[in-house]
């Protein structure tokens, strides 16, 4: 969806001024809602946002390429990047990364 579609949905609904929630490609496209209607903006909260002038970090790039080599140590790296506190996982690392590894590569899920 693109900021511009975004907007006509909003003029459909009547919907002068919004709040905006956006996680990665939301937040981009949020950013580029402010770019071009920021009176339409009443607030915003972004996370992850795409588009910043700034390469994509370490983290970001392991998950872009996960599909380059999926193994359960991939996906354990992952796991153990993006998530803050570790000792969530209570020693079932392996066994989550197992679990969601076969989730992530099932056709449906990888098309």
């Amino acid at each position: 969806m693109s900021a511009r579609c975004l907007l006509a949905l909003l003029d459909t609904f009547g919907v002068e001024k919004a709040h905006f929630v956006g996680n990665s490609m939301g937040g981009m496209i949020t950013l580029r809602v402010s770019q071009i209607a920021a009176d339409r903006i009443d607030k915003m909260i972004l996370m992850g946002s795409g588009g910043a002038p700034i390469p994509p970090s370490e983290d970001l790039m392991q998950l872009i390429t996960f599909y380059q080599d999926p193994s359960p140590a991939a996906m354990a790296d992952l796991l153990t990047r993006f998530v803050d506190d570790t000792d969530l996982f209570a020693g079932k690392l392996e066994e989550i990364a197992r679990t969601r590894l076969a989730l992530a590569t099932r056709d449906d899920v990888r098309r």
